[in-house]
């Protein structure tokens, strides 16, 4: 941890599990500990680059369901 938060260039974090697993306290906590070290931090949540009219099954971790494009912009948008 001593040598990522010397770390200057924009890096990215993927947090993943399923429902329940601890992925929004572990963010939380990964987040506390970057900004107390002065870094800038961005959360972009998969969630809310899920596409339109795409029917409720249960394919929610299916490349196809989101918006990466999107995603990907508004990640580099972010770390500049």
């Amino acid at each position: 941890m001593a040598k990522l938060m010397k770390n200057t260039t924009p890096f990215l974090v993927g947090i993943v599990g399923g429902a329940s697993a601890g992925k929004s306290t572990v963010c939380t906590s990964l987040m506390q500990r970057l900004v107390k070290s002065n870094k800038k931090v961005v959360v972009l949540a998969q969630s809310s680059f899920v596409k339109p009219n795409v029917p409720e099954v249960d394919l929610d971790d299916h490349p196809g369901y989101f918006l990466t494009t999107e995603l990907i912009y508004s990640y580099r948008k972010r770390s500049n």
